[in-house]
């Protein structure tokens, strides 16, 4: 059994560029994140990420350089020849699903966007009477 599952955090390096591909124009949207590294070895590791349909136009809608994004996917290897004929691969992940992560100024939720939900209004406190809990 072969498993293939990856969940990453980052900062978008840029904003997201989409393209239309394929005889049936699937939107394709590439992005890259900076992950930071851990330990003695820090540093910042950059990945490039591919999400495709309706994730990708949502990633290209709400995010921006600079946006904090969580992704969940798989890790891909492309492959292919250099203009001089040499192999050369690379590590990316095609992304299954994302999370907005941040506060509100760094970027907005569907939700902020189309303004799908109000401020709930504050309860009036109730008194809880103790001598009615059981223990």
């Amino acid at each position: 059994m072969a498993l293939n599952s990856v969940t990453l955090s980052g900062r978008l390096v840029e904003d997201p560029t989409t393209a239309q591909v394929g005889k049936d124009s699937l939107t394709v949207c590439h992005f890259t994140i900076a992950n930071d590294k851990r330990g003695k070895d820090a540093g910042t590791n950059f990945i490039d990420c591919t999400a495709w349909k309706g994730l990708g136009e949502t990633i290209a809608k709400f995010f921006k350089k600079g946006s904090l994004i969580i992704i969940t996917g798989r890790i891909n290897q492309e492959s292919w020849k250099d203009k001089d004929g040499n192999n050369r691969s690379k590590l990316g992940v095609i992304v299954d699903d994302f999370c907005f992560s941040g506060n509100k100024s760094e970027s907005k939720t569907p939700s902020e966007e189309v303004g799908l939900f109000e401020e709930p209004a504050k309860a009036e406190k109730e008194e809880i009477d103790l001598s009615d809990i059981p223990f």
